[in-house]
């Protein structure tokens, strides 16, 4: 190995480690449902977990970040989502070859206005930026057609919006690589036909879905409430016996109509919410496609991954605009980062204060915190741990599991009246629940402590009860 080749891989190491010192110190992490639900993946992979393993759909969600995650065990999400973003500012400095676009990349993430997203979405850039932007480079050899194209197809073992990232990335790079198309092909294709021969091994059927029998459960939505099927098919990883009925019969299929008015709509307050981002970022990449650099193109066809995405409305949720939106403003801050390296290259401190100045400019939106981070739902997870057994059963709604995983509890999703569970067990109710049928279902439910916030105007409370049937 040459000294040249020593330094390609010793710099981005070290990058990275000074990232992930940085992120840690100054980064703000918020764990939502999707990554406690990664942490118990992972920790089902060898069997031992304090969840029943038994009743976890495997193919809920792509594994592989709960497979590089499981040495680690719960940690292993966080930590991963943190090598992730510190390794893209890495990848980005070392293949522009300024250390001013890797600290600009980098201060996005440490400041409170950015928390980072402790699941999928915070691991998914590092395959994403580490694929594309070979696209940048002038000649490249097959072997590194192959792996670039392999680490975009990896990004369905991801995030969903990884297919739309392959779909979009194999055109940009045959366009400006074609004569190693044959490469590139069996790169992105590799990954793709082994999710679809997993997915189907799992589902017993051909599919492409790991979510294939959602059909049912979209058609119920036209006669029974939403929400009341929701809990009736499983909102998350654990399949009820309405959902066991559903993935043993034939899938329906299913259609997703893309309404353009609440898109634009959603567009328009996603870019208001970090007006100053867009803007400059928006500037960046005409300045970067005037000066024909060739890494903007790259950027673009990033950026454009999470806008066309939202086309689909799964991909809109109000309380995580920002981590739904990861892709595109790391592209954005990618080339407010590169356009002021190259516009003060020889001023290394303002091309380091720009984009760092405008990280602290954007406008700041505080993110609610899940019930579990709160109060009285720290107070519930300490009362759990101290007063049940490890091996004991915990019923909650979707929305209140937190507390019992962070508790380290069997949990399973409210039961339907038609399958009552008839072992003695604990049940958490919270302001939260849209209904409560704990009463109907065991009679001579006991209360065994509640948690209540005095302090706010809407109530907020958390009542743990015990139930012998």
């Amino acid at each position: 190995m040459t000294t040249d080749q020593q330094r390609g891989i010793l710099s981005p190491l070290l990058l990275s480690s000074i990232g992930m010192v940085l992120l840690y110190l100054l980064g703000d992490i918020l764990y939502i449902p999707d990554g406690y639900e990664l942490a118990i993946m992972s920790d089902c992979m060898d069997g031992v977990s304090f969840i029943d393993c038994s009743s976890i759909h495997m193919g809920f969600r792509p594994p592989l970040m709960s497979v590089l995650a499981w040495p680690f065990g719960w940690e292993g999400i966080p930590l991963l989502s943190i090598l992730s973003l510190a390794v893209t500012a890495a990848l980005l400095g070392t293949s522009t070859q300024s250390y001013a676009v890797w600290i600009g990349i980098l201060a996005l993430f440490c400041t409170q206005n950015h928390p980072i997203i402790s699941d999928a979405r915070s691991l998914l850039p590092c395959f994403v930026f580490g694929g594309w932007l070979v696209i940048s480079e002038e000649m490249i050899t097959a072997k590194k057609a192959f792996w670039m194209s392999f680490l975009i197809g990896l990004g369905i073992w991801i995030r969903p919006e990884g297919l739309l990232g392959i779909l979009l990335f194999v055109p940009f790079v045959l366009f400006f690589h074609f004569k190693h198309r044959y490469w590139i092909g069996l790169g992105t294709l590799l990954p793709c036909i082994l999710w679809f021969l997993w997915l189907s091994y799992l589902a017993q059927t051909w599919t492409w879905s790991p979510r294939y029998w959602e059909g049912y459960m979209l058609a119920s939505w036209e006669i029974m409430p939403k929400r009341i099927m929701m809990q009736l098919g499983g909102m998350g990883l654990y399949n009820t016996p309405m959902r066991e009925i559903w993935m043993e019969s034939e899938p329906i299929p299913t259609t997703t109509v893309l309404a353009f008015d609440s898109y634009i709509d959603w567009m328009k307050l996603v870019v208001a919410r970090n007006w100053v981002l867009w803007t400059t970022g928006a500037i960046s990449f005409v300045y970067l496609i005037y000066h024909r650099i060739r890494v903007g193109w790259a950027l673009m066809g990033i950026l454009s991954i999470n806008c066309i995405a939202a086309l689909i409305p799964q991909a809109r949720d109000p309380a995580f605009a920002e981590s739904n939106f990861l892709l595109s403003h790391l592209a954005l801050m990618s080339a407010l980062s590169l356009g002021s390296a190259h516009l003060f290259s020889s001023k290394i401190f303002l091309s380091c204060l720009l984009p760092i100045s405008i990280t602290f400019l954007n406008p700041s939106h505080e993110i609610e915190r899940g019930l579990e981070h709160t109060s009285k739902g720290l107070s519930a997870s300490t009362w759990i741990q101290k007063n049940s057994a490890k091996d004991s059963l915990w019923i909650s709604s979707y929305e209140n599991a937190p507390i019992i995983w962070l508790a380290q509890r069997n949990w399973k999703q409210w039961e339907d009246p038609w399958h009552p569970i008839h072992e003695p067990h604990y049940r958490i109710t919270t302001h939260l629940d849209v209904f409560d049928v704990g009463q109907e279902l065991c009679p001579n439910q006991k209360l065994e402590a509640f948690f209540e916030d005095a302090h706010k105007t809407q109530p907020a409370w958390v009542a743990i009860y015990s139930c012998a049937p």
